[in-house]
């Protein structure tokens, strides 16, 4: 089963849902508890799609990685390969129902050695009539175009939607930015909705993003 995905660089917009259907081809210093980076060696496939691979740099050398999306049992996962297409691991994301999928993925710098990919996740609808849906935001950071100093993480909720018996919707909407929030070179990843801000930092000795509330 092959699918498309939409690949930029990174900007900083609200994140809406629409966009998710767009692509619905696609087959307090606190630290927060994470999805941390998942390979699934090992594993029998029984049933298996993928979408083709797609370039993009992953490090900011200027030379493009590859990477595919790939629903394996009904979860999905990311491939990634390095310039020379050697695999570099297959990493899990949280499906928490049918028709989920990745809508888009972003990448930017955060330091000039230190390279974050996002990955927009709608993580399937939970139910008909009363539902209750997230998409999320997970990011692959490499440092020092390394992929053994990489980490994939699930970092935050980009919208939450809620469909009641009396078909009522509530949506929440979150806007994604970054910013050099405390000046030690080294950007912020800033997700945003009203008043209320989390801020992700990356710390260098765990190769890891860390959330604090605002």
């Amino acid at each position: 089963m092959k699918y498309f995905l939409l690949v930029a660089t990174f900007l900083f917009n609200a994140s809406y849902a629409q966009d998710e259907w767009f692509f619905n081809r696609m087959m307090r210093k606190e630290r927060d508890k994470v999805v941390d980076q998942i390979k699934s060696d090992g594993v029998r496939d029984f049933f298996k799609a993928s979408s083709d691979f797609i370039k993009i740099d992953m490090t900011g050398d200027g030379i493009d990685e590859f990477f595919r999306v790939e629903m394996v049992d009904g979860l999905y996962y990311v491939r990634i390969l390095d310039f020379k297409r050697n695999d570099v691991g297959r990493f899990k994301f949280l499906t928490k129902g049918h028709s989920a999928r990745v809508y888009r993925v972003l990448r930017k710098s955060l330091a000039k050695n230190i390279t974050i990919t996002l990955f927009y996740f709608f993580e399937g609808k939970t139910g008909y009539l009363d539902r209750y849906n997230t998409g999320a935001i997970y990011s692959y950071v490499v440092k020092d175009n390394d992929f053994k100093k990489a980490k994939f993480q699930r970092l935050s909720p980009l919208w939450l939607e809620k469909k009641d018996f009396n078909m009522g919707t509530y949506k929440r909407l979150y806007k994604v930015g970054s910013n050099d929030l405390n000046g030690d070179g080294i950007s912020e990843v800033i997700v945003s909705h009203r008043g209320i801000r989390r801020i992700y930092s990356y710390d260098q000795k765990t190769s890891s993003m860390y959330g604090t509330n605002l």
